[in-house]
């Protein structure tokens, strides 16, 4: 009996005032997917490719700030070669960058750890820095030569010049996914219009 009548108040817990169940409270877990799908979507772009407007490729952005963060490699040559690591330098201190190329080692340790045919389209986008940083970022660069596929040094840090770098990172991404490696990419961007990178 004391076990039927526990069942009957566990019942009668999840009814409500109205007689009407209650839906169960979500678990923490459940909630935490919720949230990443969310911010995962927000974070994805869509962009023209192929000098046509009506194709669009899809980036979804993944951010790696700290080194808890890891980045989403794989090891099926399929999926990474549509792969890009941007190494990125945008309104940062000249005091710190320092400390940025010291996490860029221990990442590109993290790629160079994958197999060679898995290993993602890599590349340094700098925007608006000044020239010893610039020289700081090329020697880093140096380092890595036949591991980086390109090294940008923009003059501009604008919305739309940052959106044209995506772009033209996409456009290179699917030329390496076809045909093997990326064209090359130009050493300069200037300045700009926007061709259509928008954030969905």
């Amino acid at each position: 009996m004391a076990g039927e009548t526990t069942k009957t108040l566990d019942t009668l817990e999840k009814i409500g005032e109205d007689g009407v169940a209650l839906s169960p409270e979500p678990s923490p877990s459940s909630v935490f997917r919720e949230e990443k799908k969310e911010t995962d979507e927000r974070r994805v772009v869509f962009c023209p490719v192929n000098n046509n407007s009506n194709d669009l490729a899809r980036l979804r952005l993944h951010p790696c700030i700290g080194f808890s963060d890891s980045m989403p490699l794989s090891r099926d040559p399929s999926i990474a070669s549509t792969l890009v690591v941007a190494f990125v330098v945008w309104q940062v201190e000249a005091s710190e960058l320092a400390g940025v190329v010291s996490d860029w080692h221990s990442r590109m340790a993290e790629i160079n750890h994958t197999p060679a045919n898995c290993r993602p389209m890599s590349v340094i986008l700098s925007f608006a820095v000044e020239k010893p940083q610039e020289q700081q970022l090329q020697q880093f660069a140096d380092l890595q030569k036949g591991k980086l596929n390109q090294v940008r040094f923009i003059d501009d840090d604008s919305p739309d010049t940052i959106m044209e770098a995506l772009q033209d990172l996409a456009q290179a991404a699917i030329e390496r996914a076809k045909e093997g490696p990326p064209q090359a990419l130009p050493e300069k961007s200037p300045p700009a219009k926007s061709r259509g990178c928008s954030i969905m």
